[in-house]
């Protein structure tokens, strides 16, 4: 028996996305054409299309109270529309849609708030080919861990020749949280076939290996943010029995973000600043236009990367790089650079430097005592010495109240000299301009 459906993560209608320019997205028929109204419009299409036997939605659907009506209309439309097409269409209600939802499922019939006030429930898909066992949010917030409720384990030991799909919206081995927190371990434990979670906006879902439960985060239907990279969309999951065979990721997202990492070391000035920004641009559409699916706009931030002789010449040159001016369109898409982020380090001479006895010259030594050989006694004690002071102030900023219930693992000192080693060439280099500085003024 083979069972399809279409699985959806928070979609937030009401919300529309930011960062996007005015001209960008006036260019792709404006904001709405870009958010999750026309992503989700895309996905009933889909749906349709694939003639799959159910659609779920896993929370968070409209954004918040105060936007009712705008999901609401959008919501609905959809929701008759899969229904008129004969798709079973089920739901959970998360932390954004705990009133909404359950009104929209009083009014409309063919829609099913699975889990309705926060009580485990079990309904069937498509005349017993599957089943969902799920829970949906009574409150906005959810403090306890709704995994250890006995009805959960009661449902979950009933067996059926289809999968058992398990549909919870929360937080995944957080320590603490105010949205339903849970374990994976004790997930993967209660003996659904699936979990499918809604609440984090980056998809982690994944088909397991047989005899795995697979398990993750849907993701946001549509990029709300430049945080929120990579593709986006619904997934296409398809049973045989209880065995999920496939597990597709549809880009059906209009707007796409992506982070592009672009190395300087090969730059010989500023002035490779434009050309290396668009070749960065180009290289992406060349490297992921199987990939971005239905974007119709693709926004950038570029992260420059490595080290060069000229560092302060590039820093004033981002400052001044004329984003407006670069807003290429590539196979039909149009592209903009939303910001680009500085992570490159000047290139500095340690060991000329060390000679010295000023500050940057003593800083310059303690760096270099970062790299120390066994056989050289004297840094290798240096190297110890930074590393305890470096391991007693993280301990001390753990100790502060705002960070004490941040879990945390014992760093090794492989990275923890990384580390220090950033954080003291960014310091040399300060110190260095401001002796430039000094020096000019003088």
């Amino acid at each position: 028996m083979t069972l399809r459906i279409l699985a959806v993560g928070d979609i937030h209608l009401g919300r529309r996305p930011g960062s996007v320019p005015d001209d960008v997205a006036a260019s792709a028929g404006g904001r709405d054409a870009l958010g999750p109204r026309a992503a989700w419009q895309a996905t009933v299409d889909r749906a349709i299309q694939e003639r799959v036997q159910a659609v779920v939605l896993l929370g968070d659907v409209v954004d918040d109270e105060e936007r009712y009506l705008e999901g609401w209309s959008a919501l609905e439309t959809g929701l008759r529309r899969l229904i008129t097409a004969g798709i079973e269409v089920f739901a959970v209600a998360g932390n954004h849609d705990v009133r909404v939802l359950p009104r929209l499922a009083s009014t409309l019939s063919g829609l099913h708030l699975v889990g309705a006030g926060g009580q485990w429930e079990s309904v069937e898909i498509a005349n017993g080919a599957g089943r969902f066992v799920g829970w949906s949010y009574p409150t906005a917030h959810a403090r306890t861990d709704p995994t250890h409720d006995p009805e959960l384990a009661r449902l979950l030991a009933t067996r059926s020749e289809g999968p058992t799909i398990g549909l919870l919206h929360g937080a995944l081995d957080a320590a603490h949280s105010d949205y339903a927190r849970f374990s994976g371990a004790r997930l993967a434990a209660l003996g659904a076939d699936t979990w499918l979670l809604g609440h984090v906006h980056g998809p982690t879902f994944a088909r397991a290996d047989a005899g795995r439960i697979s398990m993750g985060f849907l993701g946001s239907l549509t990029a709300l943010d430049p945080t929120e990279t990579g593709v986006h969309g619904p997934w296409l999951l398809t049973y045989a029995g209880r065995e999920l065979v496939e597990a597709q990721h549809l880009a059906l997202a209009t707007l796409r973000w992506e982070c592009v990492a672009v190395a300087v070391d090969a730059w010989t000035s500023v002035e490779d600043l434009e050309p290396g920004v668009t070749g960065a641009l180009r290289d992406f559409d060349a490297r992921e236009a199987a990939n971005i699916g239905a974007a119709r706009v693709v926004g950038l931030r570029i992260e420059l990367t490595g080290r060069c002789k000229f560092h302060r010449d590039l820093q004033r040159a981002i400052e001044r790089f004329a984003h407006d001016q670069l807003r290429p369109t590539l196979d039909g898409r149009a592209f903009f650079v939303d910001a680009i982020v500085d992570r490159v380090r000047a290139e500095l001479d340690l060991q000329a430097l060390a000679r010295d006895t000023d500050p940057p010259g003593l800083l310059a030594q303690r760096l270099l005592a970062l790299d120390a050989l066994p056989s050289d006694v004297t840094n290798t004690g240096e190297r110890a010495r930074i590393l305890r002071l470096a391991r007693d102030a993280r301990e001390s900023l753990t100790r502060r109240s705002e960070f004490v219930a941040i879990p945390r693992a014992e760093l090794r000192d492989e990275v923890l000299i990384e580390e220090v080693r950033e954080a003291g060439l960014t310091a040399l280099e300060e110190l260095l301009a401001s002796r430039a500085n000094a020096e000019a003024g003088a």
